[in-house]
């Protein structure tokens, strides 16, 4: 076995100096030297604490998405700032109180990549599930899949919602579970991402998207290229939260599908959706009041990141994404929009 003193220097001077400050052990850091068993026993300790520590901070990124990677050889001073994201109190379940809900009997997932609605399908279908139901400890990720598994328990059905990419992992957690999947088209995603990342209720290590020195053409090719270790393109984001769920068990939800049947929520083809949609979470018939219910969950005024919720936008966004910024959507993820039913 090699001496823990004749590891990687990097890592080795990392240790050292986590030994040091938490003062448990004087290390001696010549090449070539041999710690005792205890000391050595507690270098392997702290080599673990620094390890576990790497790991947290590694998790963080994944759920702010950001493409940035922390290793013993990152020095403290290039570590990313954490974005945070502001949004106004959730006030539905204010609203819900009269509502007559009965429970759902399969458990119930509603998985969206980001910016494709997150928000809306949550509030429409939270007003048809009892609040007990609602897993609301975590918003479900991959980082954090293994320990919140409980959500998609089938002998005890919850409904719950996340960011989940495709992977081995979460196709096994989701096989007893009701998932529903929202995409958008690419075009208006990257209008959408814009937004948000202008707006002040988006705070993190990009902030220079909103000092007026950047065109509103550069930022949304930003949202569509990404950002070099702090976010990342566009395509990376949808083939493994969208593309790679495709012909799997998941209900796949076009955003503007559903905003459509919520505009056109007193028509027939409105009703033969939401009952298609709700049906297999175990609601055997549409409640009198739906319509009502489906007017309540989309209220724009309940929904945190709603445009029009967003606080100071840096930049007049266009209702339809510039022909230039069209062919770069095409150009760096050829094909996508096909994939997704968009033409």
């Amino acid at each position: 076995m090699t001496p823990l003193t004749q590891r990687p220097a990097s890592r080795h001077a990392v240790v050292v100096v986590l030994l040091q400050i938490c003062g448990s052990v004087s290390v001696n850091s010549e090449p070539g030297a041999r710690c005792s068993k205890t000391r050595r026993l507690r270098f392997f300790r702290a080599n673990q604490a620094l390890h576990r520590r790497q790991t947290q901070v590694n998790k963080q990124l994944l759920r702010a998405k950001v493409s940035f990677k922390v290793s013993a050889n990152t020095p403290i001073e290039n570590l990313p700032v954490m974005p945070r994201i502001q949004l106004q109190p959730d006030r539905l379940e204010e609203l819900t109180g009269d509502l007559v809900r009965p429970p759902i009997t399969t458990p119930t997932f509603l998985n969206s990549v980001p910016k494709c609605g997150t928000h809306l399908i949550k509030n429409i279908v939270r007003t048809f599930v009892p609040a007990d139901q609602h897993y609301e400890d975590v918003f479900i990720q991959i980082p954090i899949l293994q320990r919140h598994a409980s959500a998609f328990n089938p002998n005890k059905p919850r409904l719950s919602w996340g960011h989940l990419l495709f992977s081995d992992n979460a196709g096994i957690a989701l096989r007893d579970a009701y998932h529903i999947l929202m995409i958008r088209d690419p075009y208006d995603w990257v209008l959408a991402r814009t937004r948000f990342f202008l707006s002040d209720n988006f705070q993190g290590n990009m902030e220079n998207l909103k000092s007026g020195q950047l065109t509103l053409d550069e930022v949304m090719n930003l949202m569509i290229w990404g950002i070099h270790q702090k976010a990342p393109p566009l395509r990376d984001i949808f083939e493994l939260n969208a593309c790679a769920w495709m012909g799997t068990r998941a209900r796949v939800v076009q955003f503007e599908e559903l905003l459509k049947n919520v505009i056109e929520v007193e028509s027939d083809a409105a009703e033969t959706f939401f009952y298609d949609l709700l049906s297999p979470m175990g609601i055997a018939e549409l409640p009198a009041d739906w319509r009502d219910r489906i007017r309540l969950g989309s209220s724009k005024e309940l929904s945190a990141t709603y445009r029009d919720n967003l606080s100071g936008k840096a930049l007049e966004l266009p209702d339809e994404l510039p022909e230039t910024q069209k062919r770069l959507v095409d150009y760096a993820a050829p094909g996508l929009r096909q994939l997704l039913g968009y033409t």
